[in-house]
C-alpha cells in the first residue's frame, strides 16, 4: 500500500509539472515586436539585442526612430540597426509639413517678386524697349537702363527664392523615405539542430 501511494503521488506531480515545462517553453519561443507586444507581421532583429527585446516590426521601428530622433543606433546595445536599402513610404502616411510665419512670408515675398516681374515686363513691352534696342538698333536710353537693371535684380531674387523652396520640398520627400530592416548578422547564423541525437 506505501509504494502504491508513492506511485499516485508521484504520477500526479508529472502531469502538471510537464504542462508548465510546455507552457512555458511555448511562452519564451513566441516572437513578439519589443515595441508595440505583437507577434503578429514581420518581425526582424536589426541590433545586437537578444532575447524578447532582439525582435521589432519595421513600421515600429521606424516610428520609435523618428520620434526620439537618434542616429540609427539602438539604445541599448548601442549598435547601429542593419538595413538594406530605402523604400519610399505611401503617400498617406507621409508625415504632415509643417508650415511656420517664416514658410508664409517666403511665400509672399516670392507672390510679390512675380508680380514686380510682370509689372517691369508690362512696361518694357509697352514703350517698345525691345523693338527700340532689337529691331531698330536705336541707342538705349537711361530709363530703359533702370528698368532692365531693375528686372536683372528681380528675376534673380524670384530665382534665389524658388531654388530654396525647391531644396526644401526634395528634403521633405527625402524624408519620407524608410530603411528596409534586416536581421543583423549575428542573428543569421543558423543554430545548431536540437533534433539531432548523440549516440555513444
Amino acid at each position: 500500500m506505501v509504494v502504491t501511494g508513492k506511485n499516485e503521488c508521484s504520477a500526479g506531480m508529472v502531469a502538471p509539472s510537464s504542462s508548465a515545462s510546455s507552457s512555458t517553453t511555448s511562452n519564451s519561443l513566441r516572437r513578439v515586436c519589443r515595441i508595440c507586444q505583437s507577434g503578429s507581421g514581420r518581425l526582424v532583429r536589426p541590433c545586437h539585442c537578444l532575447g524578447t527585446m532582439a525582435n521589432v516590426h519595421e513600421q515600429c521601428l521606424y516610428a520609435w526612430i523618428v520620434a526620439s530622433r537618434n542616429d540609427q543606433r539602438c539604445e541599448i546595445c548601442q549598435r547601429l540597426y542593419a538595413f538594406d536599402g530605402t523604400r519610399l513610404l505611401p503617400v498617406w502616411k507621409w508625415s504632415q509639413p509643417t508650415f511656420t510665419s517664416r514658410t508664409v512670408v517666403e511665400w509672399l515675398l516670392i507672390a510679390a517678386l512675380v508680380y514686380v516681374c510682370w509689372y517691369m515686363l508690362t512696361l518694357l513691352d509697352e514703350r517698345c524697349t525691345l523693338d527700340r534696342l532689337v529691331v531698330n538698333a536705336l541707342p538705349i536710353r537711361s530709363s530703359d537702363v533702370a528698368r532692365i537693371a531693375v528686372l536683372t535684380v528681380v528675376v534673380a531674387c524670384l530665382g534665389l527664392s524658388l531654388c530654396s523652396q525647391l531644396f526644401k520640398v526634395v528634403d521633405y520627400v527625402a524624408r519620407q523615405k524608410m530603411r528596409r530592416y534586416i536581421d543583423a548578422e549575428h542573428h543569421c547564423i543558423e543554430p545548431p539542430s536540437m533534433g539531432k541525437t548523440i549516440t555513444v
